[in-house]
Parts: C-alpha cells; structure tokens; sequence
C-alpha cells in the first residue's frame, strides 16, 4: 500500500541506511526509482558526507507526511531503535 517519497521543501528529517555503491549498482537504483520520470537523484548531506537520495518530481495529492520520517518501524534489536524507559 503505497510506497515512501521524498519530497523537496520538507520539514520533516528522514530516516534511512546509507550504502556505498559503485556506478553499475547505482545506475541500477537510478533505473528502479525510474529517474527522471518518476524521481530525481540529488545530493543532500548527512553526518556521514554526501549522499545521493532520491526525491520524487511531482508527489501525490494523497501523499501522507510521515511525522517521524520512517516508512517502517525499525526491528526490535536495531541500534537506532529508542530504547523503553
């Protein structure tokens, strides 16, 4: 059911995983987030340097903002995860 979007102008931090690719893997990506018809590959830094994400050209009008920037919940035993108490 429907699937995460970045979008530019956001007042929101998104959550995600970093990963080094070489060019072969990322022309992959580009063609599975089908750039430039579907979304836009930019660079947006990070604590860790530059990173490219992809950003979606025109978002839905039913688009739904993710107030803590997670499509997913993170697994139970993920580093990032907060802990109770």
């Amino acid at each position: 059911d429907g699937y995460p979007a970045m979008t530019p102008g956001g007042r929101v931090a998104v959550q995600g995983e970093l990963f080094e690719v070489d060019s072969q893997t990322l022309a992959a990506l580009d063609a599975l987030e089908a750039v430039p018809e579907l979304y836009q590959r930019a660079s947006m830094p990070t604590p860790h340097g530059a990173a490219f994400v992809y950003v979606v050209g025109a978002p839905p009008p039913d688009r739904v903002a993710l107030p803590d920037g997670r499509w997913r919940p993170l697994p139970p035993s993920s580093p990032g995860r907060p802990r109770p108490g």
